[in-house]
């Protein structure tokens, strides 16, 4: 029996594993990398909890969801990124050099 629940857990920890490694964002064919955290403070008129995101079906593009306190998203938009790497706290730089356009809904 304890050999039965020993393997289940095994199993189940590797299983879960794999997913995790599987359902996390890879750069595959992007023009740029996301580096260092993918969630951070913005400020702005108001300071707001940020994330990015690889835009699966575009290899210049990336998902930024904003936050409100309690830690619902409130909006995500997609920009077009021109660098070739995007730290989450260059975001405010990206803006003003016009590297990061609001592109999309």
């Amino acid at each position: 029996m304890k050999n039965c629940v020993l393997l289940f857990f095994v199993l189940f920890f590797f299983v879960f594993q794999l997913q995790q490694a599987q359902s996390k964002d890879e750069p595959g064919s992007h023009t740029f990398r996301i580096i260092g955290e993918t969630r951070g403070w913005f400020v702005s008129e108001q300071p707001k909890e940020v994330a990015v995101e690889y835009d699966p079906n575009s290899s210049n593009h990336l998902f930024i969801s904003y936050f409100n306190d309690e830690g619902s998203v409130t909006s995500k938009k997609q920009f077009k990124f021109s660098g070739k790497k995007f730290y989450i706290t260059g975001l405010l730089s990206y803006i003003l050099k016009k590297e990061l356009q609001l592109d999309g809904l």
